[in-house]
This record gives structure tokens, C-alpha cells and sequence, in this order.
């Protein structure tokens, strides 16, 4: 289609060239990060059933995203690639201003928090493992947990619903633009995750804390050991 055929000055027709092809790229990103996603959430959501089960699966999947090649591909690359395309659209809807729905608007503040932590934690924990050797596992949210309670709940919380909003959307997008979901069940979706992610994180939470079964002493393992000497933090408190 030539810029006469679409009734858009050059200016116009290239600024919706290169939206369309941001869409694109943010999508394909997206995908891909999504089925990192997935893994990382429901390893979260394991923690309600204890300790043995949350690591036991996180071994496994560890050796699917933490391989090198994967990790690029389904990690790495797809957040950058996803972030930079993200921003960017937001610069041009936003010179455009254009109107957006209020689930589409919690997607992007919930891409926003995301944002603003996702490589600080990205470093808390792949960056240890990566560097020194110890993997957070189970322990290593029990330790943060003890740590400083009043930032760590609240933090894996919106942490945890953030990333599950901002990811099904994204999913639910792609499914409806294939034809797979209707616009009206759509509508159902922020709501339904929105209980499901609240319920989910704050079983989870609970047995990370030790509030639904009896765990180990958060501060006695390989990664409290090594985040505490990093960070010069006191171990000889008390454990609650």
C-alpha cells in the first residue's frame, strides 16, 4: 500500500511503519518471555506445598532457562527486545494521544513496576548464582522475607501480580488478534487474574514465611550467607 492509498503524509505513513513494527517486535518478545513466565510463576505458586516441592521443580526448570543458549533466547533477549519496543510505543501513542481502556492502562503501569525492578532483582538472584554460586531456591525468599519484612511482602506481592497481569494480557492480545479468544470473554480476564494471582501469592507468601508449615531457619544457607556478607548484614538476630 503506497502513503497516497492509505490517505497518510510520509511523516504519518512512517510513524505507523514503525509502530506497526514495534507491535511486532514487542509481541514476538513477549511470547517468548511469556513461556519464561509461566515457569518462574508457577514455581512461585509451588511454595504453598513447601519447601522440597518448590526447589524440586525449580531444579528442573532452571536447566531449561538458565541454559545459555535459552537464556538468551527466552530470557534475556525477549526482556530488552520487549522493553525498548514497550517504551518506545508509549512515546508515539502518547505524542498521539491516544485513549486506551483501563485494563490496558493497568497493563502498562503494571509494565512500568516492572520495570523499575525487574533487573535489580534479576540481579539479586541470577546475578549471586551467577557470580558467587548460590541459588536463592526456597530459602533464599525465606531470607529476604526475614530480612525486611515490611518491604519484601509487599514487594513479591505486587512483583508476583504484576507480572502475571501484565503477561496474561499480553497473552490474551495475541490469542484474540489470532482469532483463539473472543473480545467479550477478554473482558472477564483482569478480573479473573486479578483473584487468582491474589489468592496465589498470598498462599505463597505464607509458606515462604513459614506461616503454613514449620521451614528452616531462613539465615542458615549458602544464600543468605553470601547476600549477607555483599550486603554486611547481621544474621545474629532473631529468626522472626
Amino acid at each position: 500500500m503506497t502513503t497516497k492509498d492509505s490517505g497518510l503524509s510520509t511523516p504519518e505513513f512512517r510513524a505507523k511503519t514503525t509502530e506497526s513494527a514495534l507491535v511486532s517486535a514487542q509481541a514476538i518478545a513477549g511470547a517468548l518471555f511469556f513461556v519464561f513466565l509461566v515457569m518462574h510463576l508457577s514455581n512461585t505458586l509451588l511454595a504453598t506445598f513447601g519447601a522440597d516441592v518448590y526447589n524440586s521443580y525449580q531444579q528442573v526448570i532452571r536447566k531449561i532457562y538458565q541454559h545459555p543458549i535459552l537464556e538468551i533466547a527466552l530470557v534475556i533477549g525477549p526482556l530488552v527486545t520487549h522493553v525498548v519496543a514497550g517504551l518506545w510505543l508509549y512515546l508515539i501513542r502518547k505524542k498521539w494521544q491516544i485513549n486506551r481502556t483501563l485494563r490496558y492502562r493497568i497493563q502498562t503501569w503494571a509494565g512500568f513496576f516492572l520495570l523499575l525492578v525487574v533487573f535489580g532483582h534479576m540481579l539479586a538472584t541470577r546475578g549471586i548464582s551467577f557470580w558467587y554460586g548460590p541459588i536463592p531456591g526456597f530459602e533464599g525468599i525465606s531470607f529476604s522475607l526475614w530480612w525486611v519484612p515490611s518491604y519484601f511482602y509487599p514487594y513479591y506481592f505486587l512483583l508476583f501480580l504484576a507480572g502475571l497481569y501484565h503477561g496474561s494480557m499480553g497473552a490474551a492480545t495475541l490469542l484474540k488478534r489470532a482469532g483463539f479468544l473472543k473480545p467479550s470473554r477478554k473482558k472477564w480476564l483482569p478480573l479473573c487474574v486479578a483473584m487468582f494471582g491474589t489468592a496465589g501469592v498470598t498462599a505463597a507468601l505464607l509458606g515462604f514465611g513459614g506461616v503454613l508449615f514449620e521451614i528452616d531457619d531462613p539465615r542458615d544457607n549458602d544464600y543468605a550467607r553470601q547476600y549477607s556478607e555483599l550486603m554486611d548484614i547481621d544474621l545474629s538476630g532473631p529468626r522472626y
